[in-house]
């Protein structure tokens, strides 16, 4: 099962329990993180009954607090490798997966602690929750274009959320950023010392409250980080204005023309030495998929659609990417071989084509 699901003062707790894979998750954990929310909304609509009726019963405000095992990450992802090899595989694991995506974003009770490694799948388990903490070791990423794919979970969603257009330079890019920048940029809500979440993992009965103290407390945390990426919007935001156009401008360059949009921002990015490690991951990642990425998160920002809207359609892309040479390039390369040079199908920006991209619009 990978995951631990315990009754704690306050509330539940369920545990992604797979350190040895960084917390990736699997089909079988994707439904019984689903079914262990779904139990205990149960038990607190139970509670909330019995308490209008005078009978007695469970605490109607427990919480569901989710969390991972094991000092390098919350979670890694979806173990892409159990999941790429058909089609019936991919829509069954991404089915279960956006299922419980909804499921922690609907519940308000749900408090999400996320530490060092969370990514792609972790992100959508992490991030639409009411409450999201993060501590000081976080690097929060959706790295699918590095795998010739999309981001997925509501990721575009939240991407679409950032200032400027960081959420298009860091999704085509598949940078990582830090607790600050995450905090910042409408990630996390909160900051949690790690230190803090050590030892609320060897005393859990203290978890809820402790959350909940801090997350109520209208003060900053003195040793919140502070977010590197919004120092640089001085000069990033000038720089993907001219590479990407106006996002005011319903009809922009990444929505219409998004092939031309990330050769500019590819020349940007290469042109301005502050810009490196943009500049590094964009290179490691499939021109195409870059494109189509660019233009959803675009599209996103400009006409915002609800979480459940926005899965169904990472359903739609993620199952035509799963079917690409570029998909599986990327996990052969990244993931299984671990030679880190996939071979693109369409190798540079410049040599994108309108039609390429367009299979992949709505």
């Amino acid at each position: 099962m990978s995951i631990a699901v315990t009754k704690i003062l306050g509330g539940t707790r369920i545990t992604l329990a797979r350190p040895e894979k960084l917390n990736a998750l699997t089909l079988s954990m994707c439904q019984e993180i689903a079914r262990a929310v779904a139990e205990a909304s149960a038990a607190a609509e139970a509670a909330e009954l019995a308490g209008a009726t005078g009978a007695a019963g469970a605490d109607p405000t427990a919480a569901i607090v989710i969390d991972g095992e094991g000092d390098r990450g919350f979670c890694a992802g979806g173990d892409v490798r159990q999941i790429c090899d058909s089609p019936e595989a991919t829509a069954e694991f991404l089915t279960a997966e956006y299922a419980m995506d909804l499921a922690v974003a609907k519940n308000p009770a749900v408090i999400t602690v996320m530490h060092g490694i969370t990514m792609g799948g972790g992100v959508g388990v992490g991030c639409h929750a009411g409450k999201r903490f993060v501590t000081e070791t976080l690097r929060l990423a959706m790295p699918e274009t590095k795998i010739g794919s999309v981001p997925d979970v509501g990721g575009t969603l939240l991407l679409a959320r950032t200032p400027s257009q960081l959420g298009e330079l860091l999704g085509v890019t598949g940078t990582a950023i830090t607790a600050g920048d995450a905090l910042a940029l409408g990630f996390a809500d909160h900051f949690l010392p790690e230190e803090v979440r050590k030892h609320l993992t060897e005393h859990p009965d203290q978890l809820v409250g402790e959350l909940s103290r801090r997350a109520a407390d209208p003060h900053p945390n003195p040793k919140q980080p502070e977010s590197q990426l919004l120092a640089e919007l001085e000069w990033l935001d000038p720089l993907l204005t001219k590479a990407l156009g106006d996002s005011a401008d319903p009809r922009g360059l990444a929505v219409e023309y998004p092939e031309v949009a990330l050769r500019q921002l590819e020349s940007e990015l290469r042109a301005e030495p502050r810009a490196a490690r943009f500049a590094q991951d964009l290179a490691q990642a499939s021109p195409l998929a870059a494109a189509v990425t660019l233009q959803r998160i675009a599209v996103q920002r400009r006409n915002p659609q609800p979480l459940e809207a926005v899965l169904a359609e990472d359903f739609r892309v993620f199952n035509l990417f799963a079917k690409t040479p570029d998909f599986q390039a990327g996990v052969t390369a990244r993931l299984i071989t671990k030679t880190g040079d996939p071979q693109w199908q369409t190798a540079k920006t410049e040599q994108l084509q309108r039609q390429q991209i367009a299979r992949f619009e709505r």
